[in-house]
């Protein structure tokens, strides 16, 4: 079979009928000319990116780095897309559009080049800066210690010939892959289109062996498939219905699950399989395991339904696709640090009362509980707009029952602690919902600001329809999560500095210097400002290395939506895929002396680990959106908290929940804590 210019054209008329082979086809033939220092992507490549599927072979490949291929050798790379413009009508088939994205090396910049819209057009723009963030992500993971970074780069209209009908902008974005060279805009027209379509310009060969060569690769493929049911990882699943789930859940509670782990590598190596909550379960265990995990469309991130029915649905772990992306971008409204920056005051002040009422004047201190209560109190004012009293103390208890329910066998039967968490739950949600009723009226009667806290920035946030973005029960799970991945995993970060830094004095000593310095250039009793976070670099390093030893938590669960494969491993369409942070964190081969407490190690800017090796926030498309919170409300805390007190260990305890890290305090005298 032949295609010509002519075919492809036709197959670009409304209706976006050029998302099939043909395009590809056509692009295999201009690769086949393309200059050494350009590269033309297939669509199916900007396909897999716009939709995340980074993990996808062929995307991969693509990005890949080798002796004989590297992006970041290359000058121009170019991608072809294919938009839905506007909303599609009951019965009629959605209208596409083609247009061109390509990324610039000489020139530092990613280009759209576009047959039909300006550079004003706000879809346009909105739909390229997805497919730039999705390739900045893949060239940061493959390439990160090369010379040639993109982070920065913007994105910018070139002006180029314009279609003068809704038919051709499949052609135009055909001679835009061919002749754009980052410079010269190419010198086309539709006047251009009658003759190029008789001359059959771009004359694709199909050969009939398609067919035959189908066939084969369809019969080895069913070969392949029916071994590799054969390679399952090592272990059995263990006892039936039980399997394995009381072992995992309770190292997890006891904080004892990274020995666990360890254990099992050294007996079945990285990948084993056990059996979880009555499904298979694989842990896969290194830095290329971390990456398949985060990167791979063909896992899905899940929560367990216990954990489900506690915090709701309804919540960013459990979204995903267009909803994940929604919800993540709304809470990123808030969690941006643009917007943090108004809330380092509120912190700095609740801080400093906590330490007065809580540590002052003490001699002996349990750091664990009190740091818990502090990031409660730092985040129900923040998140919820919920200042301490009665209400507040009621929800901190909820909470903890809440947790615990998280960690225990989900049997809701009486007195068990799963139904004292699902009452505790239903307390919460009663209490957020009536909190978000409030708010969403005293906006509406414009007695509210939008930025006083999370639960009112997303009531104010609105789709393209001026609706809503999120639904009321979207904000109270998310509501929900948020305060219990706010303040749990933070306290247990800020406790294990206090016990680090106990050992150290001479890291303790160095951070003491630098908030002195910081202090020195203040007035007295003025707050900290986000600047001043700025200058804390010691202390950030500090919190780096303690995440790395004492990741805040156990690990995460991802299912598999197909049969996949890893390291020869097959694993089952419907089965769990674990992942655990400390693995990678404690490894020799990545860093030199794990077990030392060095934080040094992130004091480098370039990248001081492989890809996917410190993992303490998770990683690709679903890392932790509350980075930088975490880290306002640590370097804050510490600020104070090495400034105006000394402490020893009372004994040398493992942190956790059942070890509280008691400590012997002292007061530096030569200080005082300013009143609110």
């Amino acid at each position: 079979m032949w295609v010509n210019t002519w075919e492809l054209a036709n197959c670009v008329k409304p209706g976006g009928e050029l998302s099939n082979t043909i395009c590809d086809i056509a692009i295999s033939v201009l690769q086949e000319s393309c200059p050494e220092k350009k590269v033309i992507f297939p669509y199916i490549v900007t396909k897999y990116l716009m939709e995340h599927k980074f993990n996808s072979k062929i995307v991969q490949n693509y990005f890949r780095k080798d002796e004989k291929y590297k992006l970041s050798h290359k000058d121009l790379l170019s991608f072809p897309i294919l938009q839905t413009l506007g909303v599609p009508r009951k019965g009629k088939k959605p209208i596409g559009h083609w247009y061109v994205l390509s990324l610039n090396m000489g020139a530092k910049r990613f280009e759209i080049l576009d047959s039909l819209r300006g550079e004003d057009d706000m879809d346009m723009i909105e739909h390229a800066n997805k497919l730039v963030e999705a390739i900045k992500m893949m060239y940061k993971v493959n390439y990160s210690d090369s010379y040639r970074q993109i982070d920065d780069f913007e994105l910018m209209y070139i002006p180029v010939p314009k279609q003068k009908n809704g038919t051709n902008c499949g052609f135009f974005m055909l001679k835009f892959l061919e002749l754009w060279n980052g410079s010269v805009v190419p010198a086309i027209s539709q006047d251009h289109i009658p003759a190029l379509r008789k001359s059959g310009h771009y004359l694709l060969k199909i050969v009939a062996l398609t067919v035959t060569a189908s066939a084969i690769a369809i019969h080895l493929l069913t070969r392949a498939r029916k071994s590799r049911l054969a390679n399952l990882p090592p272990r059995s699943l263990g006892l039936p219905v039980i399997g394995q789930t009381l072992g995992v859940l309770r190292a997890a509670r006891d904080n004892s699950g990274n020995r666990w782990i360890q254990d099992r590598i050294d007996r079945y190596g990285p990948v084993w399989k056990v059996s979880v909550l009555r499904t298979p379960t694989v842990f896969l265990t290194s830095p290329a395991a971390n990456k398949f995990i985060f990167f791979s469309s063909a896992l899905r991130a899940r929560t367990p339904r216990s954990f489900q029915r506690i915090f709701g649905d309804k919540s960013i772990v459990d979204m995903h696709g267009d909803d994940h992306r929604r919800i993540r971008g709304a809470l990123m409204e808030f969690l941006r640090p643009d917007m943090l920056k108004l809330y380092v005051g509120r912190v700095d002040a609740k801080v400093q009362r906590h330490l007065r009422e809580n540590w002052h004047g003490r001699t002996t201190v349990r750091v664990l509980p009190l740091m818990k209560r502090l990031t409660f109190d730092v985040v129900s004012a923040l998140l919820l707009g919920l200042e301490t009293g009665a209400v507040r103390d009621a929800l901190v208890d909820d909470y903890r029952r809440m947790v615990e329910g998280v960690f225990a066998i989900p049997v809701n039967l009486p007195f068990t602690t799963f139904r004292r968490s699902l009452k505790a739950s239903r307390r919460a949600r009663r209490l957020l919902e009536g909190i978000t009723r409030g708010k969403k009226a005293m906006l509406a009667e414009g007695k509210a600001s939008p930025n006083s806290d999370l639960i009112t920035r997303l009531l104010s946030l609105t789709d393209d329809h001026g609706e809503q973005l999120l639904t009321d029960e979207e904000i109270v799970d998310n509501g929900m999560f948020a305060l219990v991945a706010g303040h749990d995993t933070t306290s247990m970060l800020m406790a294990s500095m206090v016990r680090h830094l106990a050992t150290d004095p001479d890291t303790l000593a160095a951070m003491v210097q630098e908030h002195e310095e910081i202090a020195r250039n203040k007035a007295d009793g003025e707050v900290l400002t986000w600047e001043d976070l700025l200058k804390m670099k010691l202390t950030w390093r500090v919190a780096q290395e303690t995440l790395r030893i004492d990741p805040p938590f156990f690990g995460n669960v991802r299912t598999a939506l197909e049969d996949i494969e890893f390291s020869g491993y097959h694993i089952q369409k419907g089965w769990q895929v674990f992942w655990t942070a400390k693995v990678t964190h404690m490894d020799p081969s990545i860093f030199h002396k794990p077990a030392q407490f060095d934080p040094s190690r992130f004091e480098s800017q370039s990248p001081v680990t492989p890809p996917c090796s410190f993992v303490a926030f998770g990683g690709g498309p679903r890392i932790c959106p509350a980075i930088e919170f975490t880290k306002m409300e640590t370097l804050v805390t510490m600020h104070y908290l090495v400034r105006h007190f000394r402490w020893m260990l009372c004994c040398n305890p493992v942190l956790s929940p059942l070890h509280s890290l008691p400590i012997e305090l002292k007061r530096r005298t030569s200080l005082c804590l300013r009143p609110e």
